[in-house]
């Protein structure tokens, strides 16, 4: 999401639980080089000095800026959902976003283990089954052996979106870090997410036709433009048909 003026990301959620904010937004997708990064602490210094706890919370390149500039700004926390560990095409091999790479705006951009630290409590939710996504985490994993992982499986890179509620993200930012009871609240918030279900049925399409019969006839799906753009409606369609799903 790029920045538009005074809106930031999950503002309606942060206000309604009275947090003190700074939202930093992106003019383009630079990755939060550092020679923009640094000038903007300077700027923000003498607010965040007013305050002993600080939490970072992002996603993918969000993400990536949470893990690497926490030393710069002092996190006891940080809450990454599906991060990146680099876009240089010569640290991880990534299509998505090797592209944005820029050599002198972005040297040495990659998480460095001097970044991290064993007393910052690093949180990180990610799809196992999204290959991209994975091979990211692998790499921050080695770097951070004591990070807290939540699975989100068959949602790709939507797990922002997936996982959009207020209750859920003062969870992420205040409660103590306890699997189960994230899990438990994940599994809430999925449920009634149109993001979640229309990433499974992308992912059931070719590879559990008989699971998406389930999923459809149990959540009595409409097959309207609300749920499913043209192409996935015209897919999906012609999967059931030829499985004989449908009449």
């Amino acid at each position: 999401t790029r920045a538009k003026g005074l809106s930031i990301n999950a503002e309606k959620s942060l206000q309604k639980y009275d947090f003190n904010v700074i939202g930093v937004m992106p003019k383009q997708k630079s990755w939060f080089p550092a020679a923009s990064m640094q000038p903007m602490y300077q700027a923000i210094k003498p607010i965040l000095d007013q305050f002993e706890l600080r939490i970072a919370y992002g996603g993918s390149m969000g993400g990536y800026a949470a893990i690497k500039y926490a030393n710069l700004f002092g996190f006891q926390r940080v809450v990454s959902m599906v991060p990146q560990y680099s876009i240089d095409p010569e640290d991880i091999v990534d299509t998505r976003y090797g592209m944005f790479f820029q050599p002198d705006l972005h040297a040495n951009m990659r998480v460095l283990a001097e970044d991290v630290s064993t007393t910052r409590e690093y949180i990180v939710v990610y799809d196992p089954y999204c290959p991209e996504d994975r091979a990211h985490f692998e790499k921050l994993q080695a770097l951070i052996p004591h990070v807290h992982v939540l699975h989100l499986p068959f949602t790709g890179h939507d797990a922002i979106a997936v996982l959009a509620s207020s209750e859920l993200l003062n969870d992420f930012l205040r409660h103590p870090f306890d699997a189960p009871y994230f899990y438990q609240k994940m599994r809430r918030v999925k449920k009634n997410s149109k993001f979640y279900y229309r990433k499974v049925i992308e992912n059931l399409l070719t590879r559990h036709r008989d699971a998406l019969g389930e999923i459809l006839k149990s959540n009595s799906f409409q097959l309207d433009p609300q749920f499913f753009d043209a192409k996935q409606k015209q897919t999906l369609l012609r999967v059931l048909f030829n499985n004989k799903q449908v009449s």
